[in-house]
């Protein structure tokens, strides 16, 4: 028979109903309410009954098990552990040895992991800013001028050096031929091109970064809303 001490019978369950709600055993009900973790209410046949809102808040706000915080997270279990071991998130032991983790303590974690996603965030902004290409490729050529005017006195160099050897003042003629400054220039504009692929590719590997840490900063989102579910049903 049902206590009559309640006004809404529907929000109150026997010991047994209890007991598969939470996921344990009747004797651990009947731990809990002897220690007060619980509150029954006897009917006059003296079953036990528990009120739904109890059992609620008993269920989210206890400590849960290793798998069931290493699947909230969105990590292995293994990963978890590691993660414990570098210090990055704390645990208790039950009785029995076994793991156990408090909301607390999976909030901190993530909000550690948020401060340093938007570090690494920031971190890669930098690197896009100071890697980042010149306004045209005309200033790039400016800059790069004194290179080439480098090699065309160094050639210069060698041809007057030249004159002063017989055996080798042919080169002396070098800088006359017909394709001498057209391959030149051909050699300048082959490395300004290959210097723009290189941009392009240092461009293309920031921007894969950036979305991998966009991705992550989904998935940490994904997690903390799931966090907060479970805080707010506390």
């Amino acid at each position: 028979m049902l206590p009559t001490n309640l006004e809404d019978k529907k929000q109150i369950v026997p010991i047994g109903e209890a007991a598969q709600y939470l996921g344990v055993s009747i004797d651990t009900i009947r731990r809990w309410d002897k220690a007060g973790v619980l509150h029954s209410i006897r009917s006059e046949n003296q079953v036990r009954f528990f009120s739904l809102d109890e059992l609620t808040h008993v269920k989210f706000s206890k400590p849960i098990s290793i798998k069931e915080a290493a699947l909230k997270l969105g990590v292995s279990i293994s990963t978890l552990r590691r993660l414990e071991d570098r210090g990055l998130i704390s645990s208790t032991r039950d009785k029995s040895g076994r793991r156990l983790y408090s909301k607390e303590s999976l909030a901190a974690y993530l909000e550690a992991e948020k401060s340093e996603l938007l570090a690494r965030r920031d971190k890669e902004q930098v690197l896009r800013i100071q890697d980042a290409p010149k306004n045209s490729i005309l200033s790039r050529t400016t800059n790069e001028q004194p290179l080439f005017n480098s090699f065309s006195a160094s050639a210069a160099q060698i041809t007057q050096n030249s004159n002063d050897n017989r055996d080798v003042s042919a080169l002396s003629t070098v800088s006359k031929l017909p394709g001498f400054m057209p391959a030149t220039e051909d050699l300048q504009a082959s490395y300004l091109e290959e210097r723009e692929k290189v941009i392009e590719t240092r461009e293309k590997l920031l921007e894969a970064k950036e979305k991998i840490i966009e991705n992550e900063q989904r998935i940490f989102e994904t997690q903390r809303s799931l966090v907060n579910l479970w805080n707010t049903n506390k």
